[in-house]
């Protein structure tokens, strides 16, 4: 397994509720340097462990917007980005 981050687009009123579902499913918003700082990532940017790319994506759309209330006004994602997060990765913060 692997690290994925996943950025993402919510309409605005469903935003909080969509990272809650996130959060709770084992999706992270704070990663680890090199030089041991924990950063927080941006607040619609998480972590999440995954066997690759497309797992990442599935667990992503699997939770997003479960339980997200009125579904009538169309998705509540707009997009989302998922990219393996590598040694050679770089934070500045």
């Amino acid at each position: 397994m692997a690290w994925y981050l996943v950025t993402y687009d919510v309409k605005t009123p469903y935003q909080s509720q969509v990272k809650k579902n996130l959060m709770a499913s084992g999706f992270t918003d704070k990663t680890l340097l090199v030089t041991k700082e924990v950063v927080q990532l941006p607040s619609t940017t998480l972590l999440v462990d995954a066997a690759n790319a497309k797992e990442a994506a599935a667990k992503f759309k699997a939770v997003a917007a479960a339980g997200v209330l009125p579904r009538s006004t169309g998705p509540v994602v707009e997009r989302y980005v998922v990219v393996a997060l590598t040694r050679d990765s770089h934070a500045e913060g």
